[in-house]
């Protein structure tokens, strides 16, 4: 049964990435029907918030070295081990934590009243990193599983 919650967890983990890339989209739509009046006072925003962005990103990769890499290793020899199955999923959700951050950068940028030609940016990168750390675990066949009936 320790396969069949490795196999849950990854379902899992899947359906809140689909909500997640889900999250672009309805901000997107959100900020397009706000009525953005303001002009932008702070003009160095976007750079700053870009430089922050790919640190962010930097920080995000250091963490799925850091988390994914050992725990699938892990699960690789034993796919029951539950803390390395624990420790896949924190490393997934935080890469899609932080992906979804930069969108929120493009979210402060238009309402700081800056255009869609810079605000986009950030919601395309932020859409792409997440569609590029899509939840993948692919465990090897359990030998201790009976084959399904014929």
């Amino acid at each position: 049964m320790a396969g069949a919650s490795a196999t849950a967890t990854a379902r899992n983990v899947r359906i809140i990435h689909f909500a997640f890339l889900a999250v672009p989209a309805l901000l997107f739509f959100a900020i397009a029907t706000l009525p953005i009046d303001a002009k932008p006072q702070v003009t160095f925003l976007p750079a700053v918030l870009a430089v922050l962005a790919v640190s962010e990103v930097g920080i995000a990769t250091g963490f799925r070295a850091r988390l994914l890499r050992p725990a699938v290793a892990r699960l690789e020899q034993s796919p029951g081990d539950s803390l390395a199955l624990a420790q896949w999923q924190r490393g997934q959700l935080l890469s899609m934590v932080f992906a979804t951050t930069v969108v929120l950068y493009g979210v402060v940028i238009r309402v700081m009243g800056f255009s869609w030609n810079i605000a986009a940016w950030f919601f395309v990168a932020g859409f792409l990193l997440l569609l590029w750390w899509t939840p993948r675990l692919e465990l090897p066949i359990s030998t201790n599983v009976p084959p399904p009936p014929s």
